[in-house]
């Protein structure tokens, strides 16, 4: 489902704060701390591809980081749905 960068691949430069997608093939974060790993995903991602991506990936690098961190999302229809607010609010 998620895959690594790979080995040689250029990346956008134009990464901005929290989680980016890239040429709707990629996603990945940054923060103040630096950024995080990026994941390559194939085909649609819906609300359990992002759930999982949550779990696996931003929160251990949250938990990393050490302190309060604001996490942003934008109105898309995997980000409001009951599972991905239920997971959200869990970790609060």
């Amino acid at each position: 489902m998620f895959n690594k960068a790979p080995h040689g691949k250029e990346l956008s430069k134009d990464l901005r704060f929290g989680i980016v997608a890239l040429h709707k093939d990629g996603l990945g974060y940054k923060s103040a701390a630096g950024t995080g790993e990026l994941r390559f995903i194939e085909g649609n991602m819906d609300s359990i591809m992002y759930c999982t991506f949550l779990k696996q990936n931003m929160m251990p690098s949250l938990q990393k980081l050490g302190r309060t961190a604001v996490f942003r999302h934008d109105n898309d229809p995997k980000h409001t749905t009951k599972m991905t607010i239920a997971l959200l609010r869990k970790v609060q």
